[in-house]
């Protein structure tokens, strides 16, 4: 029987110490002797910033406990010519205030990369600065699940990391059912992610779409006990969508996981006014201002929906094609493998573009 030295040493869910192996592994001139290729992975498939060439990440310097003003210290720090992030890991400690904040002025074409067991966001206290003004942090979120299921397929043939696996698995939540709980919320923010990267990619741009990060029902937002009665999705305003009846009205592109655990896509209408998260308004209440946006053969309205499909492209009942979030069908069970994800929500984008964003009117 191999012993775990990380339990045996007690020091799993130090977050000093587990925060040191994990920047140890990110070094390129690190002890495990891969150079680039533990970097590279976790920038490309992990915080999802882009794939850089080997010569530029082995220039990249690697520190832990990284001293900055007010005496604070950021647990990872990355730099090399093209970037600056600071990674802030946490297990069991709480946010301090304005941590976040004060972190941001230390990123460089990055954002900062906030780490918990969970994928959690950091209270808004930490986001802002002391007195509760300005704009929050923009920050990356990565769960130490997503760490796990990193390194575990990265397949690197390296007893300490099977070990540090082991070790961060020990302190994750075991949830009580696949589809309520840490688990699930881990999954559907990892799968939601994947669709925020892949829209970054072109898309958004491509059709006039903004991203509202924090606006009504973002999966930003959307905490445990909430289930899925939150319906957590990713909202895009439709930049040259207005209405005349009233100016705080917004058409939106909408993904979201629905209340009966579908995941499906689809244009909407919401009233946003002034410092709020936006509100649904019954997409029937304007029925002539819609075509001037979208393509009339689209349309069949559905409470505030112009129009929405799943991420088969249709809207019938065969839906074993369609991951279920509540049920946790085999669909939805395979998108925990960061392959498998990717691959879905390329074909899923893919098939929004051709039913729903390649109908909206220039």
């Amino acid at each position: 029987m191999t012993v775990n030295m990380f339990k045996a040493l007690r020091i799993e869910q130090n977050e000093g110490m587990m925060c040191r192996f994990l920047a140890d592994l990110l070094d390129p001139h690190g002890w495990h002797g891969y150079r680039a290729k533990f970097l590279k992975s976790f920038l490309r498939d992990v915080i999802k910033l882009g794939n850089f060439e080997d010569t530029l990440l082995e220039r990249t310097c690697v520190m832990t406990e990284y001293l900055i003003e007010k005496d604070r210290r950021i647990d990872i720090m990355l730099q090399n010519p093209e970037f600056s992030i600071p990674i802030e890991a946490k297990i069991n400690a709480r946010d301090q205030q304005s941590q976040c904040y004060d972190y941001q002025p230390y990123t460089r074409n990055a954002q900062l990369v906030y780490l918990t067991k969970e994928g959690t966001p950091p209270d808004e206290s930490s986001r802002r600065a002391g007195d509760g003004t300005g704009e929050a942090t923009p920050i990356v979120l990565i769960s130490w699940k997503q760490i796990c299921l990193w390194l575990e397929e990265e397949s690197a043939p390296l007893e300490q990391v099977r070990q540090y696996t082991e070790a961060i698995r020990s302190f994750l939540p075991v949830p009580q059912k696949p589809q309520a709980g840490g688990d699930l919320l881990c999954l559907v923010r990892e799968v939601l992610e994947e669709f925020r990267h892949t829209m970054a990619q072109g898309t958004a741009a491509q059709f006039g779409l903004e991203e509202l990060p924090h606006s009504y029902k973002s999966y930003l937002d959307w905490e445990e006990k909430q289930h899925l009665k939150f319906c957590p999705g990713l909202n895009y305003r439709v930049r040259h969508a207005a209405f005349s009846q009233k100016e705080t009205l917004q058409m939106w592109f909408r993904i979201e996981v629905a209340d009966d655990g579908y995941l499906a896509a689809g244009f909407c209408l919401a009233d946003v006014k002034p410092g709020k998260s936006g509100s649904k308004v019954n997409a029937n209440s304007i029925p002539l201002e819609a075509i001037k946006h979208l393509d009339r053969c689209i349309l069949s309205r559905d409470n505030w929906w112009f129009v929405w499909r799943f991420s088969n492209g249709r809207q019938d009942a065969a839906r074993d094609d369609v991951p279920n979030f509540r049920t946790m069908n085999e669909y939805a069970q395979k998108l925990g493998a960061v392959s498998e994800r990717e691959k879905f929500v390329k074909a899923a984008v893919r098939i929004f573009t051709d039913q729903l964003l390649g109908y909206l009117k220039p």
